[in-house]
């Protein structure tokens, strides 16, 4: 049975829910399509054609919400947005308290109602459509981004509550970048009404410098496509953040990643690579160290280091022990925890270890074989290129 699916904002959002609808309507899905107004309606049927079940719907009205208690949605799709920017400085607070309630409150109550019906149906998705800038602060775009921020926290709350009371609802929100539509091109052109006043703090100058660098970094950007939504919506989700599938609105229509997803699995498929190769001599470390302790007369004799007598002998074990297992414990610690700090400690040994081999070797003619040098180099160079890549996971 094919699924029912709601898409709020249908006719305004960032530009992307009709052709949502379109794409869902072509998958053989039930799809009901709200505009804002009833003048919207006859307007947005007409371009979705017959299929489509198209109906005002004003989130911001008590009436209007209960009108979706008897669609039996498998799907809510919250695309409705409103359009505020400006500079912190000037924007008047009541249009950014109106702008909360209605990208953020309003579609919480109407989350609220379809996921009562979820619930006693055995399960369902929600899709917020926030936006990028809600994690990357733009400047006087900030009445915009806000309610963004709150929104993409909000999904990743309703998820973790799902799972963990397990009521089979499921929680995504989908991150576009900045594309080139009507939507975006009214946010931008409204960033300037309010600086463009008396009592700016900017300055005509200031103004037009800025609104000319942002438009034409916008007619730069493609038109994106809807694939993020529609997969988020029935397809298979990769489940890459513990709270919340969050991704952002890919640029092809011919295939179905998000850009950040596509990002996230090469730098996991590369982190994975230098974990192996980190894992491997931790192991060898970690055995090397041990043996110290249990037979050193074995260890000595492969490494071609002649054992000392006496009270040496016990500093000499102890030492080469510690050192060993120093180095093979905090790599390891590190690959378990994805911690990057627990990799410095190795990197400074097995570094201090190596220079001072290399003076010995120069300055002394130490009879030491060059591959322990060598080797003791290259793991360094894994291990420093290891907590590079695990810093950037992390950022």
């Amino acid at each position: 049975m094919a699924k029912t699916i709601l898409i709020t904002g249908a006719d305004t959002g960032i530009g992307i829910g009709k052709d949502t609808a379109k794409t869902l309507l072509a998958l053989g899905y039930t799809v009901h399509a709200t505009t804002h107004s009833e003048a919207e309606v006859e307007v947005l049927r007409a371009e979705l054609g017959g299929g489509a079940h198209v109906f005002k719907l004003d989130i911001t009205g008590v009436e209007d919400r209960a009108k979706i208690a008897d669609l039996n949605l498998d799907v809510l799709i919250n695309n409705v947005a409103q359009n505020l920017s400006g500079s912190l400085a000037d924007v008047k607070i009541d249009r950014v308290r109106r702008l909360f309630e209605v990208d953020l409150f309003s579609s919480l109550e109407l989350t609220q109602i379809a996921i009562r019906g979820m619930i006693a149906r055995g399960g369902g998705t929600v899709v917020f459509v926030s936006s990028i800038t809600g994690h990357i602060p733009e400047p006087f775009v900030m009445p915009h981004s806000m309610p963004k921020f709150a929104i993409s926290d909000a999904a990743a709350g309703l998820r973790a509550e799902m799972q963990e009371l397990g009521k089979g609802i499921h929680g995504s929100v989908v991150e576009p970048r900045p594309y080139n539509t009507k939507f975006n091109r009214k946010l931008v052109e409204s960033q300037f009404k309010i600086a463009a006043t008396e009592r700016s703090q900017f300055s005509p100058e200031q103004i037009a410098a800025r609104k000319k660098a942002i438009i034409a970094r916008l007619h730069g950007l493609e038109v994106g496509s809807t694939d993020t939504i529609v997969r988020k919506t029935v397809g298979r989700r990769r489940r890459r953040y513990p709270s919340c599938d969050l991704c952002c609105a890919g640029r092809s229509s011919a295939d179905l990643p998000c850009l950040k997803q596509q990002f996230q699995k090469r730098r996991n498929g590369m982190g994975m690579a230098f974990r192996i190769a980190a894992g491997v001599p931790a192991i060898v470390f970690i055995v090397v160290g041990l043996a110290w302790l249990v037979a050193p007369g074995f260890v000595s004799a492969q490494m071609l280091m002649p054992l000392l007598a006496g009270d040496a002998l016990s500093t000499q074990i102890g030492d080469l022990s510690a050192f060993f297992l120093t180095l093979g414990g905090s790599i390891m610690i590190a690959l378990v925890t994805r911690r990057t700090v627990w990799l410095y400690p190795a990197i400074m040994l097995l570094a201090f270890a190596a220079t001072g081999r290399v003076v010995a070797w120069l300055a002394h003619g130490a009879g030491l074989p060059p591959q322990m040098i060598v080797v003791e180099i290259v793991v360094v160079g894994v291990l420093i290129v290891l907590a590079r890549r695990m810093a950037a996971e992390k950022t």
